[in-house]
């Protein structure tokens, strides 16, 4: 993930401090089909390393799903989501298997209820081998 800028006030501010290093940009790790039968993708930073950034898939009842872009029609619709840090940031309506490279929104108070974030992320798939 690069590009995530993420807005740190209240009400979207921190679980733990924002000087702790965590921004949500870098490499993530795969667990297969570890939510809503779709791959998870984690990202863990912070001084302590514990602050746990997720890429996930979510649909149905999840809050993703059912909120982010209500305000621009697209609430209960399927959506890849950032969350980390005890807020959603970024989403992308899709019901692909993996998390699209672009086409993010930054949740703000235009499509959803708070400026969480700035801008959009872009998504690059690494494998190894």
């Amino acid at each position: 993930v690069s590009g995530a800028s993420l807005v740190t006030s209240a009400p979207c501010s921190n679980s733990r401090g924002a000087d702790e290093g965590s921004d949500a940009n870098g490499l993530y790790v795969c667990s297969a089909r570890a939510y809503n039968g779709k791959n998870v993708y984690r990202l863990v930073e912070g001084l302590d390393a514990d602050i746990m950034w997720e890429l996930r898939w979510e649909s149905g009842l999840d809050w993703g799903a059912t909120d982010l872009g209500k305000l621009t029609g697209l609430s209960g619709k399927p959506k890849w989501v950032l969350y980390g840090n005890g807020h959603y940031r970024y989403f992308v309506v899709s019901s692909a298997d993996e998390p699209p490279r672009s086409g993010w929104q930054a949740r703000n108070q235009f499509n959803t209820d708070y400026d969480c974030a700035t801008g959009t992320i872009n998504v690059a798939q690494e494998r190894v081998r």
